[in-house]
């Protein structure tokens, strides 16, 4: 008498470069925080240019008095 072969469900699963949905939800939170990071660092870095002084920085809600810059 055989023994009973298990019975195995393939589920079908789309990915890239055998990068799966789960793989990439694991890595999203990382990539996430590298990100906003990067983005703080650069400007931090920019907040000397005038434009980005100007434009960017002197519009953050509760810090951006510090770069206001007065018309000329």
């Amino acid at each position: 008498m055989k023994s009973p072969s298990p019975h195995v469900i393939y589920k079908p699963q789309g990915s890239v470069s055998r990068f799966t949905t789960e793989r990439a939800r694991y890595w999203m939170k990382s990539g996430a925080m590298w990100t906003g990071f990067a983005g703080i660092t650069v400007l931090l870095l920019a907040s000397q240019v005038p434009v980005v002084k100007r434009d960017i920085m002197s519009q953050v809600p509760y810090i951006g008095d510090y770069w206001k810059v007065e018309e000329e």
